[in-house]
């Protein structure tokens, strides 16, 4: 037996960049709802955290389907704006980086909740360390992807050397 799968959703619709703009800020809630978690010691705001996952994931396979359309297909390729066969490699390797810190942080916040729900000593010497860990991250993930996105190598530099 085989399964077909068509989807009719419109190639042209999604824009490769807006795409990863979007992930970047699903990453952003994600991160963000780690620091809320912290900061209030209330593991129940983490109940989010695996929507927010899944819709990295959703967007992930998104960019794939649209990458592996435009690599067939120039006109898809000129309509969602990477019609280089080396941006796509390229961008189908920041999909997946972008992909796998989704799934990262979702760990990150399952190790939160069940720290948060048991002893909370050794954890409150940790916090502030582990929301200033949290914050650079955020930081050094968007100026790297506004970097990738406006291909500038001075930004992807200084980023890289502050790191």
């Amino acid at each position: 037996h085989q399964v077909e799968v068509q989807i009719s959703v419109d190639p042209g619709k999604y824009e490769f960049a807006r795409l990863l703009q979007r992930t970047v800020r699903l990453l952003d809630q994600a991160v963000e709802l780690c620091r809320r978690s912290l900061r209030e010691g209330n593991p129940s705001v983490l109940d989010r955290l695996p929507l927010v996952e899944d819709e990295i994931d959703r967007f992930y396979l998104l960019m794939v389907r649209q990458l592996l359309l435009a690599s067939d297909d120039f006109h898809i390729a000129v309509e969602i704006g990477v019609t280089s066969h080396h941006f796509q490699i390229g961008s189908r390797l920041v999909a997946k980086v972008l992909e796998v810190n989704g799934d990262l942080l979702a760990d990150i916040g399952h190790e939160l909740g069940s720290w948060l729900g048991t002893d909370r000593a050794p954890l409150l010497k940790a916090a502030d360390s582990m929301d200033r860990m949290l914050a650079d991250f955020d930081s050094f993930l968007k100026r790297t992807m506004e970097a990738f996105l406006s291909l500038s190598v001075l930004g992807a530099n200084a980023t890289l050397n502050e790191i």
